[in-house]
């Protein structure tokens, strides 16, 4: 499939038939982006997550992009915010997105772009006056310029975010989106 001929639709990950529908798109971008080495556990982890979300045990949301197949293309989700992101969020009501991840050989298809305004259509309608997000130097060549391209230059960066000399570009939007 090419990615012009890419023909999905995106929904509340409740539509998933089982969480493991996800574990392609994550073992394709959840990687060390010199050594390609997967992060295993922490694809487990996202993946108990949405399954808590598909459960009603969370107060987090998550989207999924999915062919009419049922072939995943794309997993993103929101939760509240952990002290770090509130500390420099400017609105009332944040909520930071989390898990972003597409499969790799539809990057570029508007799949990323469809998740993003999903979570934006419902984080307005859920009363969230701001999105925030941070992504670490894993993704400085795939995640960093997606983001850019979302939401412009990051405003701030946390340091050590993710450990020692591991910092965090910080991104943050106002709900609903200016046009």
């Amino acid at each position: 499939m090419t990615t012009s001929q890419l023909d999905f639709e995106v929904n509340p990950a409740t539509v998933l038939g089982n969480v493991e529908q996800l574990r392609p798109v994550l073992e394709s971008a959840v990687r060390h982006p010199l050594t390609g080495e997967m992060f295993k556990s922490e694809i487990n982890e996202i993946l108990r997550y949405v399954e808590a979300f598909r459960s009603g045990a969370t107060d987090r949301y998550y989207a999924v992009a999915l062919t009419a197949g049922g072939t995943a293309l794309g997993v993103m989700g929101l939760k509240p915010p952990i002290e770090e992101m509130r500390a420099v969020a400017q609105g009332n009501n944040p909520v930071e997105l989390k898990h972003a991840a597409v499969l790799k050989t539809t990057r570029g298809a508007g799949v990323g772009n469809a998740l993003v305004a999903h979570l934006e259509e419902h984080a307005v309608r859920e009363g969230h006056d701001e999105l925030l997000l941070n992504s670490g130097p894993r993704y400085r060549l795939t995640g960093w310029p997606f983001w850019q391209r979302q939401y412009g230059e990051p405003f701030t960066v946390l340091k050590d975010f993710y450990g020692h000399g591991y910092d965090a570009q910080v991104w943050r939007t106002p709900l609903p989106r200016p046009k």
